[in-house]
């Protein structure tokens, strides 16, 4: 269990806390970087992997059902790779 400043008034208050006791602003906690770091890592080599098989698995005949599950698994990595970069960039979310 960690300190930190109410936004409203600087007291500071437990991070498990919904809200200040002092002026009842609801508080605030910072999102762990380090796990979004790693989801995108994850992410990003998800996507690139999937890329590099899609490179080596191209055929002109049209889309084959290998090709469908690589390019899935690409889209699937670039949306948690988008994901993980807002929750990095917002560095400060409500608490539930």
């Amino acid at each position: 269990m960690a300190l930190i400043s109410c936004p409203e008034c600087q007291t500071e208050i437990s991070d498990k806390a919904s809200s200040c006791p002092k002026c009842g602003h609801p508080a605030l906690y910072v999102v762990d970087n380090k796990k979004w770091y790693k989801h995108l890592f994850y992410s990003a080599w998800m996507y690139l992997m999937s890329m590099i098989i899609m490179f080596f698995i191209h055929t002109k005949e049209g889309m084959t059902a290998p090709q469908f599950i690589v390019s899935l698994v690409g889209f699937v990595g670039i949306i948690w790779f988008l994901y993980a970069l807002g929750m990095l960039l917002t560095s400060r979310i409500r608490k539930n």
